[in-house]
């Protein structure tokens, strides 16, 4: 499931054309530099569009021909070319408008489902409540409006099954594994782990698509920015337990991951790069190299102004420690 490939709900059998470009499945689809580092604009065009399907990608519809049954989507902002989307499917959908407290953008929000039961209308409608709790928490964390990012809506686009993890922050159409969204009804206190999947691939729209960086700084960062959103959208203490580094106990964490990954395959180092101990020790690289180095105020000060100062532009390892030493 990397590249386009087709998600099938195990009820209906329905399908959804879907594209997963991370880490480096985007050359599978077309001719590109399939790089993080290389940043470009893109504009979709998709043409023999039955009438009863509904396309979404990252940006909203330039120009449709229903006639022709061609959709062209506005252009995207400058970005890496593995948060690509496109997702095509008999959908149903709910939204909701997002109302930034920062500039008083209206940002619609869009959540995008086949199976159309009580339960899963449920869940869709608390994956957009759930969003409009978390955004301020991140816009006020970044001092940086949702609107800079030339992003004019946000879709999720939950779909049955998924190449790897929770989700994907496509920019503008994030994709949902259902799973997680099973049970969203249930007590508030008991939504952590829901919550924390929401705030991790918002955030990275910060991390990652307004500002990219090497992948172990980027998942590190929204780990521990998920745990900081889902702390206060719930109200929880905290769940972060921040120590100082012990120096003589630092290891090379980007040796670490790459270690062997010359003789991998792609799809194998995809799985290597994006296993449950790859992320542990990015979050950890990032709770004791940086906020416990600094402390939470200081090393928030700092992430806002190396965001602020490399908007759509790429913050290599060396610099991002130079920042944070």
């Amino acid at each position: 499931m990397s590249g386009l490939f087709y998600s099938i709900h195990p009820k209906t059998a329905s399908k959804i054309l879907c594209s997963h470009f991370e880490a480096q499945f985007a050359h599978y689809v077309f001719p590109c530099f399939d790089d993080w580092e290389e940043k470009a604009t893109f504009q979709l065009s998709v043409s023999n569009l039955h009438s009863n399907f509904r396309c979404i990608s990252n940006t909203t519809p330039k120009m449709k021909n229903d006639s022709k049954k061609i959709i062209t989507f506005n252009t995207t902002p400058k970005m890496s070319i593995y948060l690509v989307g496109l997702f095509i499917g008999q959908f149903e959908c709910i939204e909701t408008t997002y109302t930034s407290n920062l500039d008083n953008t209206e940002i619609p929000i869009n959540v995008n489902y086949l199976e159309s039961t009580s339960l899963i209308t449920d869940n869709a409608k608390t994956v957009l409540d759930m969003s409009c709790k978390i955004l301020p928490i991140l816009e006020n964390y970044f001092d940086s409006a949702l609107s800079k990012q030339q992003i004019s809506k946000i879709d999720w686009i939950i779909i049955p099954d998924l190449i790897i993890g929770g989700g994907m922050e496509n920019w503008g159409c994030i994709t949902l594994l259902e799973k997680h969204t099973a049970n969203t009804s249930m007590d508030m206190k008991k939504l952590g782990p829901f919550v924390e999947i929401l705030s991790h691939e918002l955030s990275h729209f910060w991390v990652g698509n307004l500002v990219g960086f090497p992948f172990h700084i980027k998942e590190g960062l929204a780990l521990y920015l998920e745990q900081i959103v889902t702390d206060e959208v719930l109200k929880r203490p905290s769940s972060l337990s921040i120590k100082k580094n012990s120096t003589e106990k630092r290891k090379d964490l980007v040796t670490e991951i790459k270690q062997g990954n010359d003789n991998l395959s792609v799809e194998q180092a995809f799985s290597k790069m994006f296993s449950g101990v790859a992320y542990t020790q990015c979050f950890d690289w990032i709770c004791t190299e940086c906020v416990g180095a600094l402390g939470p105020t200081t090393f928030r000060d700092r992430l806002r102004q190396l965001i602020s100062e490399n908007e759509f532009g790429f913050v290599h390892e060396k610099d991002f420690t130079q920042v944070f030493k």
